[in-house]
């Protein structure tokens, strides 16, 4: 096993991680308030209203997190690559604004979900600056600038969530969105080419061509993820996705962990020489680190709920989804490795069928057994993903 080669992968998502669990932990801590003292019906609200972003946000991303880095490796201007992207992006919220609009109102009510969308837009206009430092391993420069401003931003939201306004909690995450954006811009400055005879401008149709076999990528990823909680709350209802909801937060908390090693090894996996070795210590890595907070969270999740939610009927719904960690894991891993290669439509396949299966079976077993059908129906839907993507890799390379 190349030790310089884990050291460097660990080195880095160390550097991303500190960031991104500043984030959620902070993120829990003022979920866990909000559903102890609003109730699990408000948690639920405020926790759907994150997924219809979400979901929007795969098509508005359009996966250009994955090919800004992959095409700037390769020797594509910078300034083309942010430029386009942004494009894309501004016109797509404006296409995607009514449905988003549309599928809030099929699980609540009210216009605060307007404020959620344009700071969907920003962010995702921020993470194509973010990609461009990714690409040039600048982890150290994104790490700092978020701890700062979520720092900054539940400074604000622990402050004002007491008045039980769930406008004012959305438009504090508008505004720091905002202010980041502006901060993000300048700190790439350095790696935007000025060189206007390799700009290339395309038209939203001709990137769209580009993209959207990675757009249905990460589309089907965000559903198969979030499915179980449409399930929860159209066949179960608020209560019951609240409960699904605090269960889920600490599996969105974890999951941080094989996210900030697929963010630093993508690169490496896009670099002209790669190695089979990379995959399969990569893969190595994100086993161990699986089974160890599966079992982790399975063993302490009846206290998990009872000092952090207080949702009795939440400590069932934890213990299968600790499961559901592990095969988590393992496909961030194999899915970075596959997009690399440039194999987007075999795991499109992989993903279609996958979300069918966890969108048939959810719909199954919620209205008998509730919020528990959605967290069981998740399990199955990733450990299936699991083996698809290594039948994939098998006949790919391990065999060649």
């Amino acid at each position: 096993m190349d030790l310089n080669y884990i050291k460097k992968i660990f080195k880095s998502a160390l550097t991303l991680l500190s960031a991104e669990a500043l984030s959620l932990i902070l993120a829990t801590i003022f979920s866990i308030l909000l559903g102890r003292l609003l109730g699990a019906e408000v948690l639920g609200i405020y926790s759907i209203a994150f997924v219809i972003a979400t979901i929007i946000r795969t098509l508005i991303d359009a996966g250009f997190d994955i090919s800004i880095p992959r095409d700037a490796l390769s020797g594509i201007n910078p300034r083309s690559l942010v430029n386009n992207a942004n494009k894309f992006k501004i016109i797509s919220f404006a296409i995607t604004l009514i449905p988003a609009i549309l599928l809030w109102f099929s699980v609540s009510s009210g216009f605060a979900i307007i404020i959620i969308l344009i700071w969907n837009l920003i962010i995702s206009l921020s993470s194509s600056y973010k990609s461009l430092l990714r690409a040039n391993e600048k982890f150290s420069i994104i790490s700092r600038t978020e701890a700062l401003f979520n720092i900054i931003l539940y400074s604000i939201l622990f402050s004002i969530f007491t008045f039980t306004d769930l406008y004012l909690i959305y438009l504090a995450y508008l505004l720091t969105e905002a202010i980041k954006l502006f901060v993000y811009t300048k700190l790439t400055k350095q790696f935007l080419s000025n060189d206007t005879n390799t700009i290339a401008k395309h038209s939203y149709v001709e990137l769209f061509k580009n993209q959207y076999k990675l757009i249905i990528v990460n589309l089907l990823s965000v559903a198969q993820y979030r499915i179980p909680q449409f399930s929860t709350a159209w066949f179960a209802g608020d209560t019951a996705l609240g409960h699904y909801s605090g269960a889920m937060r600490f599996l969105t908390l974890l999951r941080i962990i094989p996210g900030t090693i697929l963010n630093t090894m993508l690169p490496e996996f896009s670099k002209p020489e790669p190695k089979k070795n990379k995959l399969v210590q990569a893969f190595s890595l994100a086993t161990l680190t699986g089974i160890s907070i599966s079992l982790a969270m399975y063993f302490l999740s009846d206290l998990l709920i009872k000092y952090t939610y207080d949702f009795v009927d939440a400590v069932p719904i934890l213990q299968i989804l600790s499961f559901t960690f592990l095969p988590v894991s393992l496909n961030l891993t194999l899915e970075a490795f596959l997009l690399s290669k440039k194999l987007e439509s075999q795991v499109n396949k992989a993903l279609l069928f996958s979300f069918i299966f966890i969108l048939g079976f959810s719909f199954y077993l919620c209205p008998q057994i509730g919020a528990m059908g959605s967290a069981i129906a998740a399990l199955s839907g990733e450990s299936a993903l699991t083996l698809l993507y290594l039948i994939i890799i098998l006949n790919n390379y391990i065999k060649k």
